[in-house]
């Protein structure tokens, strides 16, 4: 049989950049989320682009991965791949890290976003090593790592508004009077939503506005103030729907309820709220709990918004008491 002369040419130059460049393994798989937080709010990115150096071992340099943030399942933004290559001895990799018997430390630079510099966390929020070890026996590695990014929100206006903030809420993020403006008129500026968190196109009702309504005035529109004397404060006549001028406290009872629970054979409070048809403004629920009934201590606290709806076991935390006694305050968040 009579060979093409070409063939063993192509063969040796198949096998020469094998040898050079090792033979090709499984990659490592990075994963996860990338956040942003800033004035107390939390985003999922899920576009923009990720840059990430990765130096394969100390004598190695270090090589830079590229992609594109987007949705991977419901909850992750990126899939990044590093490539991994097993070297015969005598031989280095090329941008990849080595598969070797012995484990090799890997080092992963500051993963950069859009230009800006992020934090590695692990899936519960801590913060994460940034080098990791490899070998033969870690073919198929997955690693679930977070990046954090904390600049400040882009603002074009300059008003102090975000601009993924007015966007969403269907305002003009160009127009440095959004911040206050008050587009339902109900006395609350667009910034005073962003700052408590709240939706600047549902209509408040404000403890100001609820008292005047109800014909309070002087010491007797004090939140602290009981007008009909049922027991029941204005603050929580406020928060709860109910009449000021009328004694309803069994209507309080119903509307705000802290039933006693079990949970696990140590006492905790169940407790349960339905929002108003107005949705309140400036209001916070504190579940207190104490071992003697002469110093309380918050345990937990439920900042008042259009979307709150409380039906939940509320758990004591662990701040070294016996705590037997539940009780529930309202306080006012917002002068």
């Amino acid at each position: 049989m009579r060979i093409p002369k070409a063939l063993p040419a192509a063969c040796a130059l198949t096998l020469a950049a094998a040898l050079h460049g090792g033979f090709a393994e499984p990659p490592v798989l990075l994963h996860g989320k990338v956040l942003h937080r800033g004035d107390g709010y939390e985003l999922l990115l899920q576009s923009g682009s990720l840059e990430w150096t990765v130096t394969p071992h100390s004598d190695a340099a270090p090589f830079t991965i590229e992609t594109s943030l987007r949705p991977v399942g419901e909850t992750f933004s990126y899939r990044l791949e590093i490539p991994v290559e097993r070297v015969p001895g005598g031989f280095t990799a090329n941008a990849a890290i080595e598969a070797n018997e012995d484990p090799g430390e890997v080092a992963l630079g500051q993963p950069v976003v859009d230009g800006h510099g992020a934090e590695i966390l692990f899936a519960d929020g801590t913060e994460a090593d940034p080098v990791f070890h490899y070998a033969e026996a870690d073919r198929g590695k997955i690693l679930r790592l977070d990046l954090l990014l904390t600049h400040p929100f882009e603002d074009t206006s300059g008003d102090g508004l975000p601009d993924w903030w007015t966007e969403m809420h269907d305002l003009d993020p160009f127009d440095p009077t959004t911040a206050g403006a008050d587009p339902t008129g109900d006395g609350i500026e667009n910034i005073r939503h962003y700052q408590a968190g709240t939706n600047p196109n549902v209509f408040f009702a404000t403890y100001a506005a609820w008292a005047a309504g109800h014909g309070l005035s002087g010491d007797d529109a004090a939140p602290g103030a009981d007008p009909d004397g049922d027991g029941v404060k204005n603050l929580i006549e406020f928060l709860l729907d109910t009449d000021p001028n009328v004694p309803d406290r069994h209507l309080a009872a119903e509307r705000l309820r802290g039933d006693p629970a079990d949970y696990g054979g140590d006492p905790a409070l169940h407790l349960a709220w339905a929002q108003p048809a107005v949705p309140r403004w400036g209001v916070e629920i504190v579940v207190e709990a104490s071992d003697d009934m002469s110093e309380w201590v918050p345990v937990r606290t439920v900042q008042v918004t259009e979307a709150t709806d409380i039906d939940e076991l509320i758990v004591p935390e662990d701040n070294g008491t016996d705590q037997s006694y539940f009780r529930l305050a309202v306080r006012k968040t917002d002068p």
